[in-house]
C-alpha cells in the first residue's frame, strides 16, 4: 500500500518491518554531507587525497550510543585500511 501510495518502485529496509516502523522506529545512519578532493585553486603535482563526511543517526531504545559509535569508527577504519 505504502509503495503504491508514494509510487515507490521499491521500499528499502528491513522486509521483516512495515514500512511506517522502517521510517520512524528503527535505527538510521545518514551521509549528510560528503567532501572530497582537491579542491584549492593552486596547482600541485601531489596532494594527500582526503574526504569527510557529516553523519547523523537515530538511535533506539537500549542502544548505548558509545557502542554505537565505537563500531561504526571500527568499520569506517577498516574500510581505509582495505583501500591503502
Amino acid at each position: 500500500m505504502v509503495q503504491k501510495m508514494s509510487g515507490a518502485r521499491a521500499l528499502e529496509g528491513e522486509p521483516e518491518f512495515l514500512a511506517l516502523e522502517r521510517t520512524g522506529s528503527r535505527p538510521t545512519l545518514d551521509a549528510n554531507g560528503i567532501i572530497g578532493g582537491f579542491t584549492a585553486t593552486a596547482r600541485r603535482r601531489s596532494f594527500r587525497p582526503r574526504a569527510t563526511a557529516k553523519v547523523s543517526m537515530r538511535l533506539v531504545p537500549d542502544q548505548d550510543w558509545k557502542t554505537i559509535v565505537a563500531s561504526l569508527e571500527k568499520h569506517v577504519d577498516a574500510f581505509i585500511d582495505a583501500r591503502r
